[in-house]
C-alpha cells in the first residue's frame, strides 16, 4: 500500500504529459488507493479520535486480546507487550495514515484533527500507558 501511495500521491507522472487514457487509468488507481485507506482508516480510526474514544475501544480489544491468552488461544501474556506495542503502532501505521489522509486531500480540515488526535493519542499513551495496561489487567479479573 506504501508503495501505491508513493506511485500515484509522491511520484506523481514524473513531469511527462499523460495520454487521456493513463490520465483516466492515474485517476482510477489514485481513487482506488485513497479508498484502500479509507477502509483501513475505518478499522483503526480509534486512533485518530479524541482520547476518550481511543481509550475505549483500545480497552475493548486489550479485553478481548487478554481473553484469548487466559483462555489458552493466545500463548503469550499481551500485558508484557502492549504498552509499547501500541506506541509502535501510532509510530508505525496510525500517525502515517493520518498524514496520508491529509494528503489526500478527501477530508479537508479533518485530516488536520487525525494527525492532531493521532499525535495526542500518542503522546498520552506514552505518560498513562503503563499504568493504563496495569489497571485493565486488575479490571478484567475483577469481572472475569
Amino acid at each position: 500500500r506504501s508503495m501505491r501511495w508513493k506511485q500515484v500521491f509522491e511520484l506523481g507522472d514524473s513531469g511527462r504529459a499523460l495520454s487521456m487514457q493513463e490520465s483516466k487509468e492515474w485517476q482510477d488507481l489514485r481513487a482506488t488507493v485513497v479508498v484502500e485507506h479509507i477502509l483501513i482508516a475505518a478499522d483503526i480510526s480509534h486512533t485518530m479520535q479524541h482520547w476518550h474514544s481511543y481509550k475505549r475501544w483500545s480497552e475493548r480489544f486489550f479485553f478481548e486480546t487478554y481473553d484469548l491468552y487466559k483462555s489458552g488461544q493466545l500463548e503469550s501474556d499481551p500485558t508484557i507487550t502492549w504498552y509499547t506495542n501500541e506506541i509502535k503502532f501510532f509510530d508505525d501505521i496510525a500517525i502515517p495514515l493520518a498524514h496520508r489522509l491529509k494528503q489526500s486531500g478527501v477530508f479537508g480540515i479533518f485530516g488536520d484533527d487525525a494527525i492532531r488526535c493521532a499525535l495526542l493519542n500518542r503522546k498520552d499513551w506514552v505518560v498513562r500507558g503503563i499504568a493504563i495496561v496495569d489497571k485493565l489487567k486488575e479490571r478484567y479479573e475483577l469481572f472475569k
